[in-house]
């Protein structure tokens, strides 16, 4: 089953954020989509719940530096 998540994350402080993030989610087992929102300081993806969930991927996005403050499922 998929869900779509979004994360809200501290503030980026570059572009170059976006493309780690995303080469990184893009990696995951479990992602099938990801984009990151700059200016919003979002992540907004698409997972497959039979392989991955929304804490592993919060965690994957915390490892990369960046402090993940809300988490919203749809």
């Amino acid at each position: 089953m998929t869900k779509k998540i979004t994360l809200t994350t501290s503030q980026f402080t570059c572009p170059s954020c976006v493309a780690k993030i995303e080469k990184t989610l893009d990696r995951s087992p479990g992602v099938l989509d990801v984009k990151v929102k700059f200016t919003s300081n979002k992540v907004e993806a698409t997972i497959d719940e039979d392989v991955t969930d929304v804490q592993k991927v919060a965690d994957l996005v915390a490892a990369l530096g960046y402090q993940v403050l809300k988490t919203r499922v749809r």
